[in-house]
């Protein structure tokens, strides 16, 4: 009899097909199973959604339903005929609550979607014991409290994506990672995660492996995957944190490592990484003060300077002049460079400040992408909004920026509209994308 774990598989096909669409990702299943083999065994395959709706052609809609019987996916038409569309997360939801009630032996119950709505059936199946696993579009787009609601967690943008080649040697990585590789917003947020994770495993009287802080990384963060971060295994990731002068790698007995941290550089990294509390009311009615304060905190986490009002908006009028005039999409990096080009943007500040403002972009899901580049390096079709709304993306994904590491410190939306746009008659605007975007 087949111990292993027994799995559900649901599919909220629209939202799939949806989140493919916009970021350029195959719409196609057979990734995210495999990853799923390897918890247990899937014993029930589930997907529901009105697959005339998908905005694409005939010929691709056949294709999806091909899909969805070459993985031995039972597909559920959902039709709507009228403006509310959560028929089919309804109908998802029931089959996945009956399933669990009603078939024990059914350990884990996967949900292929990247929907708001279903974090209450999160939190009602692991209410009643159940493991669930979650499987979104990418980390940029998705939420943190949408991820935290699952014990794990995957995207389908990586496990979808080409496996980069594995370097040759321990040098070989700590060069590229240290150049081409490694997003820099996001490499401290690894290591970060790493030390903490290493600390627990030592914390709790256990030699210090890296399997076991692999392992202790999942469970402090459910959708932790090294290879979001451009390293092709785990111990590439521990390679470039011995370069960065963390840790040390010693070999272990067994076929594993052993992680030593270096406590004076680790202590030295995590101060850099806390950022002082304005806590006076002095401070805090300092508008001006407090505006220096926001900017230097965007300015050292994004390693590029905020342009101002003029600047972004001639950049986006740029990017659609660009896209226009290409037949074929455009990796990130290339527009960014043209857009410099065509704009007589040639100071390297400048340049730096227009890719990050760019990827704010992709991330704020203001681009149409084609499948292929990487993950930091997209290639884009078109843009999907008007500029109006670019800029208020661009402005959303960099007050997320730093509301997710100085959630202590005040919101004060005078100060951002000094940093944004130079004068305080944006208040509203500002708060608006705050507060309800």
């Amino acid at each position: 009899m087949d111990s292993r774990e027994q799995i559900a598989l649901f599919v909220d096909l629209e939202n799939f097909a949806g989140f493919c669409l916009e970021f350029g990702l195959p719409i196609e299943l057979s990734y995210d199973i495999k990853k799923l083999t390897e918890h247990g065994r899937i014993v029930v395959r589930r997907s529901f959604g009105d697959i005339y709706k998908i905005p694409v052609n005939d010929g691709k809609k056949q294709a999806i339903r091909s899909m969805l019987q070459n993985n031995l996916i039972q597909h559920e038409d959902v039709r709507y005929i009228n403006s509310y569309k959560n028929s089919s997360d309804i109908r998802l939801i029931i089959e996945a609550l009956s399933i669990a009630y009603n078939n024990p032996t059914i350990d884990t119950f996967a949900i292929v979607a990247d929907d708001r709505d279903f974090v209450p059936l999160f939190n009602k199946l692991r209410e009643i014991g159940k493991n669930v696993i979650g499987i979104g579009g990418t980390k940029d787009a998705t939420k943190e409290f949408y991820t935290s609601a699952c014990d794990r967690f995957y995207y389908h943008g990586t496990l979808s994506s080409h496996k980069r080649p594995q370097p040759t040697t321990a040098a070989e990585s700590r060069i590229n990672y240290d150049s081409e590789m490694i997003d820099e917003e996001s490499a401290d947020e690894l290591l970060a995660l790493l030390l903490e994770a290493a600390e627990v495993v030592e914390s709790n009287g256990h030699q210090v492996l890296g399997a076991r802080v692999a392992a202790m990384m999942k469970n402090l963060r459910s959708d932790f995957d090294y290879k979001e971060y451009g390293f092709p295994s785990f111990k590439d990731a521990c390679l470039y944190a011995e370069q960065r002068k963390l840790i040390e790698l010693r070999e272990s007995e067994s076929l594993d490592f052993i992680i030593r941290c270096n406590d004076m550089e680790v202590k030295a990294f995590l101060s850099s990484r806390e950022k002082p509390e304005v806590e006076t009311e002095q401070d805090a009615d300092d508008i001006i003060g407090l505006a220096d304060f926001y900017r230097d905190f965007v300015v050292g986490k994004l390693k590029a300077e905020i342009l101002d009002e003029h600047d972004r908006f001639r950049v986006y009028s740029e990017v659609l002049t660009q896209l226009a005039l290409e037949s074929e999409p455009l990796l990130l990096a290339d527009l960014s460079n043209r857009v410099c080009k065509s704009l007589q943007l040639f100071d390297e500040n400048k340049t730096r400040s227009v890719y990050k403002l760019l990827y704010g972009l992709y991330r704020g899901r203001s681009f149409r992408c084609a499948f292929g580049g990487t993950q930091y390096n997209p290639l884009i079709v078109e843009v999907s909004v008007d500029l109006d709304e670019m800029d208020r993306r661009f402005i959303y994904n960099t007050l997320q920026v730093y509301s997710r590491e100085n959630r202590n410190t005040p919101f004060q939306s005078e100060a951002w509209s000094l940093v944004f746009f130079g004068d305080n008659e944006h208040i509203e605007l500002i708060e608006g994308v705050y507060y309800n975007d």
